[in-house]
C-alpha cells in the first residue's frame, strides 16, 4: 500500500468524510479540531514509524502536506511504496 493510500485512510477514519482531497485544508474545510489533528499525527507516526516534532505539526494542514512530510522523512529501509504522482 502506498503512502498516499495509508495517509488518506488515516485521515478519512479520523474525520469521517469521504470527500477529502490532497489540497483540502483539514481544519478549515473539514472542521478537524485539535484532537482530530493529534489523532491523525499519532496514527501517522505509528503507521510509518517516524516522529513528527511539535513545531512541524502546525505545518501539516492538508493530506498533501502530510504525504509530502512522510515521504521526505521516512527511512529508505521502511517497506512502503513511495508517493504516487497523479
Amino acid at each position: 500500500m502506498s503512502i498516499n493510500s495509508k495517509v488518506f485512510d488515516i485521515v478519512r477514519k479520523q474525520i469521517n468524510q469521504g470527500n477529502v482531497s490532497m489540497t483540502s485544508d483539514l481544519i478549515d474545510e473539514h472542521n478537524a479540531d485539535s484532537l482530530d489533528m493529534v489523532e491523525i499525527i499519532v496514527d501517522t507516526e505509528e503507521e510509518f514509524d517516524i516522529d513528527i516534532p511539535d513545531e512541524d505539526i502546525e505545518l501539516l494542514r492538508t493530506v498533501g502536506d502530510i504525504i509530502h512530510y512522510v515521504d521526505k522523512n521516512i527511512s529508505p529501509y521502511h517497506e512502503v511504496d513511495h508517493v504516487e504522482i497523479s
